[in-house]
């Protein structure tokens, strides 16, 4: 380990049996720093290849002989990014406990804005949110400094709440909160979106598109080595359709107790099972709010009816269950498949996470989550199996002649026409 030795504490030292670090003995040798380029001109001198990282720096690289040198990701990468069985257990139960927090925090949240019984402010809700997670079995504090944004801050990315543009959280704003924190057993990363007022009907359909992509990432199945080339198509496809977009990536991998932000392992390599992974879409309407849906979810083989050619394919299952906010879904735009999978995933919110606030006596909390989970409703529409009937077939057939000819005097009524024609055929 190449460190200055003033920053080690006794404590480290013990943890790594730096004092006892002779002959065969388990243990980690502490060397200065800059004796690191020593060492790597006398490994490169002793080996016919060495490994360097892309990220490694330019000093560091001059070090290996240009004839010597290959560059590659670290094999240690895929070995992290592919958690074992225990850290899966593990992980899937320090997600629920992690989920109930939030869960505890949101409830009582909402509670005081709706009944003005106390102020909240960006940072006095991050602290509050904090306190509550500190209190959870194996937690160690945050996995990164929380992102409390209202109104207008949502809209910047990554937002930091500070005195001078601390906002006061009100019923008429829109409320972006992206947290997490680290535990001994998992890394969480979740971002919610709330509105407690009458959130406009663009601040609804934007958080709709939004979790249109999120579910339509976690419910993808697609062949193993595809995945880098679909996966911001599927997450941002709803977001494209009504000319809007985010700048920021949708997915990155999650430690078990280590980085928040970690590689999933090489791009060029087929998705592996057992990688846990952000699914985060967003919109951002500068000056006005921010959305941003952000699950955990974890990488696994599907279960398909047919392997073309012997392939593989892979689907994702969530591992975060906190509720998503029925206040700002316009439910009539999901089709059927998405409104299935908010449905099985409320379930499982209900099951998990209600479950481990039962356990923690977090009576209110619980009320809560049951009140977000409520089974979605029935859309007329979207009910009949099997696919449309004749008339409504007809019905279609009609329109896209109506949208052809229409389109002669006015390319937005053909636009209308087209998205209306796009929207019942999938939802169909």
């Amino acid at each position: 380990m190449y460190v200055d030795p003033t920053k080690l504490t006794d404590e480290v030292k013990e943890h790594l049996k730096m004092n006892n670090c002779k002959g065969g003995a388990t243990c980690v040798q502490q060397r200065p720093y800059e004796k690191v380029f020593d060492d790597v001109a006398d490994f490169s001198a002793a080996h016919d290849i060495v490994i360097i990282s892309a990220g490694s720096s330019y000093a560091i690289y001059s070090e290996v002989p240009k004839m010597k040198r290959l560059i590659s990701q670290s094999p240690i990468v895929m070995r992290k990014a592919q958690k074992n069985d225990v850290e899966i257990k593990n992980y899937k139960n320090c997600q629920i406990r992690d989920s109930a927090a939030l869960a505890i925090f949101l409830e009582m949240l909402e509670s005081d804005l709706k009944s003005g019984s106390r102020t909240w402010n960006e940072m006095s809700a991050q602290e509050k949110l904090a306190e509550i997670r500190r209190g959870q079995l194996n937690n160690r504090g945050l996995s990164f400094g929380t992102i409390s944004a209202s109104g207008a801050n949502g809209a910047v990315i990554h937002y930091t709440s500070q005195p001078s543009t601390n906002r006061t959280l009100t019923t008429s704003e829109m409320y972006l909160l992206d947290s997490g924190g680290q535990y001994l057993d998992c890394t969480t990363d979740v971002t919610r979106t709330m509105h407690y007022g009458e959130p406009t009907d663009f601040q609804k359909e934007a958080y709709t598109r939004v979790l249109q992509g999120s579910i339509d990432y976690a419910n993808a199945i697609f062949p193993q080595t595809s995945y880098t080339s679909i996966v911001e198509t599927y997450v941002r496809i709803w977001l494209w359709e009504a000319g809007l977009e985010y700048r920021h990536g949708s997915s990155h991998g999650v430690g078990v107790y280590l980085y928040v932000h970690e590689d999933k392992g090489p791009i060029s390599d087929p998705l592996q099972p057992g990688i846990f992974m952000s699914d985060e879409p967003g919109y951002y309407e500068v000056g006005e709010f921010g959305v941003r849906l952000e699950t955990i979810i974890m990488s696994k083989i599907a279960d398909t009816p047919n392997n073309y050619d012997g392939l593989t394919f892979m689907t994702f299952e969530p591992v975060t269950f906190v509720p998503f906010e029925p206040n700002l879904i316009k439910y009539e735009d999901l089709s059927i498949k998405q409104r299935k999978w908010l449905n099985a995933y409320n379930e499982k919110c209900r099951q998990l996470t209600g479950e481990e606030l039962r356990r923690q006596g977090q009576t209110a909390a619980h009320e809560w989550l049951m009140r977000k989970t409520e089974p979605i409703p029935d859309y007329p529409e979207c009910t009949a199996s099997g696919g449309a009937s004749a008339r409504p077939t007809l019905l279609l057939l009609l329109l896209a002649v109506a949208s052809n000819v229409l389109y002669s005097h006015t390319s937005h009524a053909y636009g209308f026409w087209r998205r209306v024609l796009a929207k019942v055929f999938l939802e169909s």
